[in-house]
């Protein structure tokens, strides 16, 4: 811009618009170095500047860990349902979760991302037909109180344990009952329809229990299953 406004003043005398002398003409070159020279100046230190900013992002990266890693040091290739009742495990998972920060990525980013994990799993067709289901798992994945609350649940050893105790006895005495009311002289077809109602029951028994012993923390992911069914 310098250089263009300084051709335009040398093109002047010539047409007749004003006269600058060379005395002028020489101060104005002279300005017009000292302000290149700044410009220069500045731009090299806002570029030193951006090289900082760049080692430091490099460095931040270097030092974040890799899940995968820190979990085969823990002794398991995957998260399985059985690693989850390792507290290591459960505290990996919720940094895991923290640095990924879900809860600020866009609905259409994590739905890809899901699409992408049940790509080849038996239940993909299931996925892909039930969109209700889909933006359940995403607001869930969004939602950070949900999740953690999810985490804590296995991390509180006393109320599972206390839980576990609930759900054999529940299945003592369904099993029992069972036995007692469906009469092996019924028809197939009224065993099978008695049995499947007595199955029914006893899993929202179950899952009852469940929900209040675990009351505070189920209470993000019911709103959210209310929301979304």
């Amino acid at each position: 811009m310098k250089f263009l406004c300084l051709f335009i003043l040398c093109l002047l005398p010539h047409l007749g618009l004003a006269q600058v002398t060379e005395e002028e003409t020489t101060e104005i070159l002279h300005d017009d170095e000292e302000a290149v020279t700044e410009e220069l100046t500045q731009a090299r230190e806002k570029r030193q500047k951006s090289i900082q900013a760049i080692e430091k992002v490099s460095e931040k990266a270097s030092a974040l860990f890799d899940p995968n890693i820190e979990l085969k040091k823990l002794g398991y290739d995957s998260f399985t349902p059985s690693s989850l009742f390792k507290t290591e495990v459960l505290d990996l998972m919720e940094k895991t979760l923290r640095q990924a920060k879900l809860n600020e990525a866009s609905p259409d980013m994590i739905r890809k991302l899901l699409m992408d994990s049940f790509k080849g799993h038996p239940l993909e067709k299931h996925f892909n037909r039930s969109p209700r289901l889909q933006n359940f798992i995403i607001d869930l994945m969004r939602d950070e109180k949900a999740l953690y609350s999810l985490i804590a649940i296995f991390k509180d050893k006393d109320r599972l344990k206390h839980y576990l105790y609930i759900w054999i006895g529940i299945m003592f005495a369904s099993y029992f009952l069972k036995r007692l009311f469906i009469s092996t002289y019924w028809q197939k077809s009224t065993q099978w329809i008695v049995g499947l109602l007595f199955s029914i029951t006893v899993y929202l028994i179950t899952l009852s229990s469940f929900c209040i012993v675990f009351k505070e923390e189920v209470r993000p992911v019911i709103a959210l299953v209310k929301k979304n069914f």
